[in-house]
């Protein structure tokens, strides 16, 4: 799957991850960008639907960036540009976020910059190599703990 135009694509095996239980189905995937605004991708979209009757506690501050397997930080809301607050998904609801590394936020210095996105800050892209997430969350008491990673070549 190419995520940037056809000018410098980068592929991502898989192309999307799926983590089925019986009480959740996650989806992650990384969200294409346009070719003007960098190389690949710089964030996941992570869909969370709670299939069961117990509410989910998603455990945001605990839910790190995996890079080649290993934790390097946590992640924060792609558009805000703030770590996210851990949050409740109710029984048979659905919550849908676009997140970003966190250790991947720099912060710019040209007023250009700031003029076209509104922020001094921006996101980098994700390194070529391993790219992953470890979900963290609380189900009836019980700490639950999903990992995920796909790789990024460049074509």
């Amino acid at each position: 799957m190419g995520l940037c135009d056809d000018r410098q694509p980068v592929l991502c095996t898989p192309e999307q991850i799926i983590i089925e239980k019986d009480l959740y189905r996650i989806d992650i995937e990384p969200i294409r960008i346009p070719y003007a605004e960098g190389w690949g991708p710089k964030s996941f979209k992570i869909r969370i639907l709670n299939k069961s009757d117990l509410a989910i506690d998603m455990l945001w501050r605990e839910t790190y960036y995996l890079r080649d397997s290993k934790v390097d930080g946590v992640f924060c809301s792609y558009t805000k540009k703030e770590q996210i607050e851990n949050e409740t998904i109710v029984s048979k609801g659905l919550v849908q976020r676009d997140i970003a590394p966190e250790s991947l936020l720099g912060t710019s210095i040209t007023p250009m910059h700031y003029f076209r996105t509104g922020s001094w800050q921006y996101h980098s892209e994700f390194p070529i190599g391993k790219n992953g997430i470890k979900i963290s969350m609380l189900i009836d008491g019980k700490r639950i703990i999903e990992e995920a990673e796909m790789i990024f070549t460049l074509k």
